[in-house]
């Protein structure tokens, strides 16, 4: 925390033992955490490291998200393609209006 003070970043957190302000990400990183295994199974920081780029890399382009029903990487190709109005028929954060402009 004192290096972030000294560098003027606020990081955001929420309070202690309350993992439902933000159910999303605490499901999100207990499923990473699950999938990337014990960290005693990396015998190096750098194999630990590796295997975090790999896992980072299989959520964004290869691991079907539930609400898109594709990878992100492949769903943000489509909008940035499409230059359209897409309409999410889940109740969800994901269910707004967005009008995508591209530059």
């Amino acid at each position: 925390m004192d290096l972030l003070e000294k560098l003027n970043i606020q990081p955001s957190m929420s309070k202690k033992v309350s993992p439902w302000e933000n159910p999303h990400q605490e499901s999100f990183y207990s499923e990473f955490k699950l999938e990337l295994g014990h960290l005693e199974c990396y015998p190096t920081i750098g194999e630990l490291i590796e295997a975090i780029a790999q896992q980072i890399h299989y959520y964004n382009y290869q691991r079907i998200h539930t609400a898109l029903k594709c990878p992100p990487a492949v769903f943000a190709q489509r909008i940035i393609s499409s230059k359209s109005i897409f309409i999410f028929n889940k109740p969800s954060i994901y269910q707004e209006i967005a009008e995508v402009q591209v530059v």
